[in-house]
């Protein structure tokens, strides 16, 4: 194995073994805080303490703790299922709490499956982008909770890209679930920060606050590396939820995004692209932090990926190797990467007619600088400052 990489897995378990998240900490205090009380979960496979056992597992057996209903969101409860696919509403075998769909007919859930609640408990670990679709269920929950005063804690984790802020603020005009507040696609901040944001700044959907608590992770040093379980099917490691933060926006266009592929996020192209071609091209480039290579692939709808882009068809491309994750840039990358595609193949190179890209992007802006074929009019802007000051406000660590 390689010395370098060896280093950085130690560096990583050292981390990891020295973080204590909210639930790890709610446990320390022998769950006192929740006591009495008929409790939602919302939750998934990612809910684990630092020893790896499951919140359902810890709290099951607690006399005085009743879960009556657990909500999950997209990838479902065990955390299985492909991007996209609908979560279906199911039977907790433990406890047998009515598992509710975060994921399907409802984003929000309907009243009738709030009944006699009396504290919403929200413990999944998020990956940082602002695409990712767990801060956006979250935020619909705590809604849910404004609307019908029911407290709402959340058991907050480390953020695995640490505290960078990278990428453009969305426009409240392309708000969806993908997107749902101006903030920057990496936005460097806890799940408990950003619950505290959006409950400070209004931007609940129905206009109200939630009863909000955070209870704390200790022992985090905000640095990027923090990961313990595949928080969904496609990002199985850290490198790939790195690489994740700006690749996810080749969802918003032909060019394959590795899913239905081992390396998903790590390797892209498509069948009209010449693998040598682009990869050469974008070594000539420079970027910083990364390389890349030639390949040729195949998607392949499996348990990780259902219906991936260009099924069965062998596609050509590059594999993006990160040399140094604190220069590498994910999304300045991305944006370089659909410039010199659509440059490269300009008969062939689309953006999805639902102009998806919009939303991920969270403005037209990408796709206007690259429909007029002039790189001269992106302007590569400082996308922090704006931010920072509105993020300092609510940062907890």
């Amino acid at each position: 194995m390689n010395c370098f990489y060896l280093l950085f897995i130690l560096l990583i378990w050292s981390c990891e073994a020295h973080v204590s998240t909210g639930l790890d900490n709610l446990e320390s205090q022998n769950f006192k805080r929740i006591q009495n009380k008929n409790i939602a979960l919302i939750i998934n496979h990612t809910s684990l303490n630092k020893n790896g056992d499951h919140v359902i597992d810890l709290l099951v057996d607690k006399p005085n703790i009743n879960i009556i209903k657990i909500f999950s969101p997209e990838h479902g409860y065990k955390g299985n299922l492909s991007a996209g696919e609908i979560v279906s509403d199911n039977i907790e075998p433990l406890t047998g709490a009515k598992i509710v769909s975060l994921y399907g007919v409802n984003k929000k859930p309907p009243s009738k499956e709030l009944k006699d609640i009396d504290l919403f408990i929200y413990d999944i670990q998020d990956i940082g982008s602002r695409y990712y679709t767990y801060i956006s269920s979250m935020a619909f929950m705590m809604d849910a909770a404004a609307e019908n005063d029911i407290p709402f804690i959340v058991l907050d984790r480390p953020n695995p890209l640490g505290r960078k802020i990278s990428g453009p603020i969305l426009d409240f005009d392309y708000a969806s679930f993908v997107g749902m507040f101006p903030i920057p696609i990496r936005h460097g901040m806890t799940s408990g920060e950003l619950a505290k944001m959006i409950n400070g700044e209004n931007w609940l959907p129905s206009g109200g606050k939630a009863d909000l608590t955070i209870i704390n992770a200790t022992g985090w040093d905000m640095e990027p590396g923090y990961f313990t379980v595949a928080p969904s099917p496609n990002i199985p490691d850290f490198n790939t939820a790195l690489v994740y933060s700006g690749m996810c926006l080749l969802e918003g266009t032909n060019i394959s995004e590795g899913r239905g592929t081992n390396h998903p996020f790590i390797y892209f192209g498509a069948p009209w692209v010449d693998a040598i071609e682009l990869t050469d091209i974008l070594n000539d480039l420079k970027f910083n932090g990364v390389m890349f290579e030639p390949i040729h692939f195949t998607p392949k709808s499996n348990a990780r990926s259902k219906w991936p882009k260009y099924e069965n068809e062998e596609c050509g491309g590059s594999k993006l190797i990160v040399t140094d994750n604190e220069k590498f840039e994910p999304i300045r990358l991305t944006i370089q990467i659909i410039f010199q595609v659509a440059e490269l193949y300009p008969e062939k190179f689309k953006f999805l007619e639902t102009n998806f890209v919009d939303k991920l992007y969270g403005s037209k802006e990408l796709r206007i600088w690259v429909e007029s074929q002039n790189q001269d009019i992106y302007i590569d802007r400082d996308w922090g400052s704006q931010f920072s000051s509105l993020r300092k406000k609510y940062l907890i660590y």
